[in-house]
């Protein structure tokens, strides 16, 4: 199975992020919560950027939106997973330029 990460995760249960994680684990992947506000969310560490996770990554899920994005999308990048996905009001139209050389490298961008 994948490890997931799942940023903008929120420890509020009405949260998507928070549904997601839950969802996630049930089909047997890894959720990682990272959320520079929190310690833990459902008993799950949390990372404060992605680049702070020790595990690879091969999905990162977005639940934050465009005006907070800039950092993440250059840690993505850094980070190189096999699959982004941009989350209903995340979507990045600037990030078609940054994806370029993710796309040529056949790394899955959802929106």
């Amino acid at each position: 199975m994948e490890t997931v990460a799942v940023v903008g995760a929120s420890p509020l249960k009405d949260r998507y992020s928070n549904k997601a994680m839950a969802l996630l684990e049930s089909y047997g992947h890894t959720p990682v919560p990272v959320a520079p506000k929190h310690e833990t969310i459902e008993g799950k560490k949390v990372h404060a950027g992605l680049l702070d996770i020790p595990e690879k990554i091969d999905t990162v899920t977005m639940y934050v939106g465009v005006p907070r994005q800039e950092k993440i999308i250059e840690d993505i990048l850094e980070l190189k997973p096999k699959r982004v996905i941009f989350n209903p009001e995340t979507e990045n139209v600037q990030m078609d330029v940054n994806f370029h050389n993710m796309i040529m490298t056949n790394a899955q961008i959802l929106l």
